[in-house]
């Protein structure tokens, strides 16, 4: 399902930036949940012997939000991995048809974040304000949950929207807006594949794509 979004700030002032934004919901009906968590929390072992860059606003350095721009999910090449790429493959088609955009050499970054008892994601953004021009598609499908939302802020940085954390789902949206989750509270994890898909080559770090941190999203 594809939505625009107003959003209205009451505070916006005659030259204010007041933009309309939109999300794509979808969600997948043929994979297994419970398997392709079992399979991450098992790639999260090897995953976590890989250097630490970064927390992603998660604070958590031993985790494998830290190590987003060391893997490509989808250069594991297994069943749930490929259905789950055949799965965005479909979507971005449908949005891009849905939005009379051209379909052509799309490339991606593709993760997974694992948290546990009391773990959040803090409020970020994949593109600043600044480079907003550059954003094409970011996203999250959800593998595992317990009762949480992400919330997502408006580009001034306002509520907007929030959305329940349904395992299964897959959320598209503008990578230049705020979003954060709430602390996972239970003893299973809350699994969620996130990406940035990128318009063109040329938009993607070239270190990135040395390593096949960025790969083409369609073969």
């Amino acid at each position: 399902m594809f939505e625009i979004i107003e959003f209205k700030s009451k505070w916006k002032t005659p030259l204010g930036l007041n933009k309309a934004t939109w999300i794509w919901k979808n969600k997948i009906k043929d994979l297994d949940l419970i398997n392709t968590k079992n399979f991450l929390l098992k790639k999260e072992k090897e995953i976590l012997k890989l250097p630490s860059e970064h927390d992603g606003l998660t604070h958590l350095p031993d985790g494998t939000t830290a190590r987003s721009n060391q893997f490509n999910l989808f250069n594991f090449n297994h069943d749930y991995t490929n259905k789950i790429k055949k799965f965005i493959q479909d979507n971005v088609k449908q949005l891009c048809q849905r939005t009379g955009i051209e379909t052509k050499d799309f490339y991606i970054m593709c993760w997974f974040n694992v948290l546990r008892e009391g773990e959040i994601i803090h409020k970020h953004r994949h593109y600043n304000v600044l480079n907003g021009e550059e954003s094409f598609i970011s996203g999250h499908l959800c593998i595992s949950a317990n009762n949480t939302n992400t919330y997502y802020n408006s580009i001034c940085d306002q509520p907007l929207l929030i959305i329940k954390n349904e395992p299964g789902l897959l959320n598209f949206f503008a990578g230049y807006l705020p979003h954060f989750t709430d602390p996972h509270i239970g003893p299973d994890v809350r699994i969620t594949i996130a990406m940035d898909i990128y318009y063109d080559k040329k938009f993607a770090n070239q270190k990135f794509l040395e390593k096949k941190v960025v790969i083409p999203l369609f073969d």
